[in-house]
């Protein structure tokens, strides 16, 4: 049995990863299934503007990001009042156990 969840078209998703092939990849995904707000990153640092700046639903972010990983990314968001309700969806490769307890202590929404 699979759960299928119905997301409204205008929700506003950002898409933070240093590669823009990537981030140009996920924003074709998500445009291809109708949403149609979606901005981009390329680090972590103007990710938080992104936030701070426009009404963002949800991030999707790689874990490993030079200088603020996304770690650190989603810790700083859920630290911030504004914005500590925003969905995040982290994504990696490479992920240890002890990362994968510090996603779950920040109350990561998906891995």
């Amino acid at each position: 049995m699979s759960l299928v969840l119905e997301l409204p078209d205008d929700l506003s998703f950002l898409i933070v990863d240093e590669s823009d092939s990537f981030r140009n990849v996920m924003a074709a995904g998500l445009k291809s299934l109708g949403f149609k707000f979606v901005s981009q990153a390329p680090s972590s640092m103007l990710a938080l503007e992104s936030l701070r700046t426009k009404s963002i639903n949800f991030v999707i972010c790689e874990l490993e990001m030079p200088i603020i990983n996304g770690i650190e990314l989603l810790k700083e968001i859920r630290d911030a009042s504004d914005i500590n309700r925003t969905a995040f969806l982290m994504i990696s490769s490479n992920a240890t156990r002890e990362d994968i307890a510090l996603l779950a202590e920040y109350e990561i929404d998906g891995f």
